[in-house]
């Protein structure tokens, strides 16, 4: 869960947790609690990182990438028999960052030195084909890239996180007289450069890529014409 119960005033989810261990839960008509006849319970792991704005981004990349460690470490997304569920409040804008950036690294941990170059873009272009509408705002996307990159240079996926104590960053939670200060347009215009930047370097990293592997296609080609034409020559000298 990546978002609080409540928002700037507004309902964005209810409760669907109990507050106590073995406590029922009860919605509506539907009362769930343990099997009172087998005694059968099944256990569900809730993470809820609360400093996570509505159409903005966490705190730090460090942070983020600790809490993601301790859902890895806990095996809560790493199951196949128990699948996760990832949710915010509309599920395509935090949701869609979580799971953008913890499918590349699965993809950067299972890469091979002759795989080509993660392209992000076109990752989150297939995750789309299933969940349109993920990642909502360019802060999003950046951060990811930020997240990536951070990963890489890091150990925060593998350190133990506390309680979550980081206040939501006010330059996403919050509006001076209903308009953005000149300041926070400042450090959104900084990170649209930035992503930018780093679009363009992927982009041309997949370009090179391409270029090389075009090169390698038409040497093979031109290695197995000469070959074809040493067979043939042979061929006709020995059926005479």
């Amino acid at each position: 869960m990546l978002n609080k119960c409540r928002e700037r005033n507004t309902q964005k989810c209810e409760e669907y947790w109990p507050k106590k261990r073995s406590q029922p839960k009860i919605f509506d008509d539907v009362d769930i609690q343990a099997d009172l006849r087998s005694g059968e319970e099944r256990i569900v792991r809730h993470f809820n990182y609360v400093a996570w704005p509505d159409f903005g981004v966490p705190e730090s990349p460090e942070h983020f990438l600790r809490f993601l460690g301790k859902l890895r470490r806990c095996k809560a997304i790493t199951q196949p028999e128990t699948p996760p569920i990832v949710h915010c409040s509309a599920g395509v804008g935090r949701t869609g960052t979580l799971c953008l950036i913890d499918v590349c690294l699965e993809i950067l941990e299972n890469r091979k030195t002759e795989d080509p170059p993660l392209n992000v873009l076109q990752v989150l272009h297939n995750m789309r084909r299933y969940r349109p509408g993920l990642i909502q705002a360019y802060e999003q996307l950046a951060f990811s890239f930020t997240a990536l990159s951070a990963a890489e240079k890091c150990q925060a996926l593998d350190e133990e996180e506390e309680v979550v104590k980081t206040p939501v960053n006010i330059e996403n939670d919050q509006e001076v007289d209903g308009n953005l200060t000149n300041s926070i347009r400042a450090k959104r215009q900084q990170r649209w450069i930035d992503t930018k930047r780093k679009i363009d370097e992927m982009k041309k990293n997949q370009e090179n890529h391409n270029i090389k592997r075009r090169r390698r296609y038409v040497a093979s080609l031109t290695i197995g014409g000469v070959v074809i034409a040493v067979a043939a020559i042979v061929f006709a000298v020995f059926s005479k």
